[in-house]
């Protein structure tokens, strides 16, 4: 069963780069207790091109155990290598996930005939699987026959768009925050769960802040600001350069709730 909006959750880290496996719990109890619908881990907001076997198992434990049942549970297993893809797409249906989330391959730049059978290897494990499609990341652009033709696949259940193109017939998560659809899978919702669900447009200008650095680095300093995580990243990512920015959106989001309330 599929979510209506999810949070892409980040991977916290200690200063020295180690995971933080209690800060990751206390943050899915709290989104539990905040009414969060969906957690998608290991994905790019989680920082999982840096992230070893073992952590990402570890990852997905602590998510299972906590929030299985409680809200659905999405894991990110895309690679540029197809036999790793598949791997780990059989690894999240063992462990329990209810979908798996597969970017396009990146790095290696196959062609739509290449995308299309990666996608054909991962459909055999039998996992529902939503497509992600990131342009911006990947370097390639599907074209809507192409994504048709992937979706066409037994398994897949739903695409995740961060390219902005229409996309009609199939079930479409937005991958950006700045992009309102009915159903989303976000970055700002790490720190907004309660209203990015009830009033997304309210978080534009800090989206917008945050957007001003690469993902994560924006939203982890946004949420050391709020105590709800370090702003630590792995290499090659590097702590936010533009923290102000996105300190004066906090507060500017804050001054605004507070003037609300007054009303």
């Amino acid at each position: 069963m599929l979510a209506r909006t999810y949070v892409a959750l980040v991977t916290p880290f200690t200063q020295d780069g180690e995971v933080c496996y209690q800060t990751f719990s206390n943050l899915i109890q709290w989104h539990l207790s905040e009414g969060t619908e969906g957690f998608v881990i290991g994905g790019t907001t989680g920082e999982a091109p840096t992230l070893t076997g073992g952590e990402r198992t570890r990852l997905f434990e602590i998510a299972i155990d906590l929030a299985k049942g409680k809200a659905s549970v999405v894991f990110g297993v895309g690679t540029y290598c197809t036999r790793e893809s598949v791997l780990q797409a059989a690894q999240a249906k063992k462990m329990g996930a209810d979908a798996c989330m597969v970017i396009v391959p990146y790095y290696n730049l196959p062609n739509e005939e290449g995308v299309f059978r990666h996608f054909v290897e991962i459909d055999k494990v039998g996992m529902p699987t939503i497509l992600y499609h990131h342009p911006g990341r990947t370097g390639i652009r599907l074209s809507h026959a192409a994504i048709d033709r992937i979706m066409g696949l037994e398994n897949l259940i739903a695409v995740k768009d961060c390219s902005g193109m229409e996309i009609n017939g199939h079930a479409v998560y937005s991958g950006v925050d700045s992009i309102v659809l009915e159903r989303s899978i976000s970055v700002i919702a790490n720190a907004f769960p309660k209203l990015w669900r009830e009033d997304p447009h309210a978080l534009q200008g800090i989206v917008k802040a945050i957007d001003t650095e690469v993902n994560p680095q924006g939203i982890k300093c946004l949420m050391e600001l709020m105590g709800l995580c370090s702003a630590a990243v792995r290499l090659p990512l590097v702590e936010a350069s533009k923290r102000e920015v996105i300190e004066r959106a906090l507060n500017l989001l804050r001054s605004e709730a507070d003037q609300a309330a007054r009303l």
